[in-house]
């Protein structure tokens, strides 16, 4: 059986394309600069919000509001159509992002809005949820056959809020791995081929 080259470098760029696409997430819940400078080319940039501007200021920036409002993040990666261009590709994705803010006033303002937040009670003391559905456009380019995000931007499809009811008690204090927004994660370790 032969197979053609042509295909075989189209199915690879491809995976390394959506190989960046689900480090993004990963370096926003795990709120890690490193990754996040590894997915943004110097040059390139985030529009759409919250943060807009080159990716340059925006590792830093990114992972300090995160850290500062946000709880807990958990960024669902979904369908990917990828148009592929010789070195640039163009991206569509769709993600469900669930957030949950620090229970202190500010954490809970920035991340609903006054508004939202009276509507819900006002209660600046509580955790709020937060999901958002939408898309990330993105350019790609690959240089020395490695892909990166030239630009992307964020499309807001829906959102979703309310009071969190997340429980710490019951079978959930069962559970013997907690995740972190940080390197204490336990992920970061098993992924260097040390499931302690």
């Amino acid at each position: 059986m032969d197979v053609d080259a042509n295909l075989i470098t189209e199915i690879v760029d491809r995976q390394r394309i959506l190989d960046v696409i689900m480090r993004y997430a990963r370096a926003a819940d795990r709120r890690d600069p490193e990754i996040f400078a590894a997915v943004f080319w110097p040059d390139g940039g985030f529009e759409g919000g919250p943060i807009d501007g080159p990716s340059r200021d925006l590792t830093g920036a990114m992972c300090e509001l995160l850290d500062h409002i946000m709880d807990v993040t958990q960024h669902f990666m979904l369908n990917s159509i990828i148009e592929l261009d010789g070195g640039r590709a163009y991206g569509e994705t769709y993600f469900i992002a669930y957030h949950r803010s620090r229970p202190t006033s500010d954490s809970a303002e920035a991340m609903l809005g006054l508004e939202t937040l009276e509507n819900l009670g006002g209660d600046r003391s509580r955790h709020y949820d937060y999901i958002i559905g939408g898309r990330y456009l993105d350019l790609f380019e690959r240089r020395d056959d490695q892909w990166r995000i030239k630009t992307r931007r964020l499309v807001a499809d829906w959102t979703k809020c309310g009071i969190a009811t997340a429980t710490t008690t019951g079978l959930v204090n069962k559970l013997r791995f907690r995740g972190s927004a940080n390197r204490d994660d336990p992920s970061y370790e098993w992924l260097r081929g040390n499931p302690s």
